[in-house]
């Protein structure tokens, strides 16, 4: 360092006063801290600046360039638009099935309500077997076996001359 009043070179920086003129020197050291503090202030303006600018780039690269999860690609939106395709005529299909099925519903009630409303009251004859009756009335004499059943008989071969018998077809 030099002396700012004598100009007395080759100082070391630590010295309070100069030795030849008796200057204090702690004035002119805040001055030069105060400088140096100044040039470090600036130096870290630039740098936070600049890391500023960096992550504003950053961002702006992120949001903007980078393509969004949201939006689907073309590729993604002609998938959908084949699986929405393939679901309306699957739906179609559906309805076309519920329809056919109550159709088919209605006819199988119908006949259901036919055949229940056949019935026949038989009154049994002098010699006459279930096998004979079913034969006689179904046509097929071994349909005796819905005959009793129908009617409640545990043993087919006991049957009574002038017993009704209720006989479904």
């Amino acid at each position: 360092m030099e002396c700012p009043v004598c100009n007395s070179p080759g100082l070391a920086d630590e010295l309070k006063k100069c030795p030849q003129c008796s200057a204090d020197f702690e004035a002119f050291q805040l001055t030069k801290k105060i400088e140096q503090t100044g040039k470090n202030r600036l130096l870290f303006g630039w740098i936070a600046a600049i890391l500023f600018f960096l992550v504003l780039i950053a961002l702006v690269v992120f949001f903007v360039i980078t393509p969004k999860a949201d939006q689907p690609s073309e590729q993604e939106a002609q998938e959908v638009v084949l699986l929405k395709a393939d679901f309306d005529k699957v739906k179609k299909q559906n309805e076309s099935l519920l329809a056919k099925n109550n159709e088919l519903t209605a006819q199988l009630n119908k006949k259901v309500e036919e055949k229940a409303k056949r019935e026949k009251t038989y009154v049994v004859e002098s010699g006459e077997t279930l096998f004979i009756i079913a034969r006689k009335v179904l046509g097929n004499g071994y349909k005796y076996q819905d005959i009793a059943k129908d009617n409640n008989i545990s043993d087919p071969d006991i049957i009574t001359t002038g017993q009704k018998l209720v006989i479904y077809y």
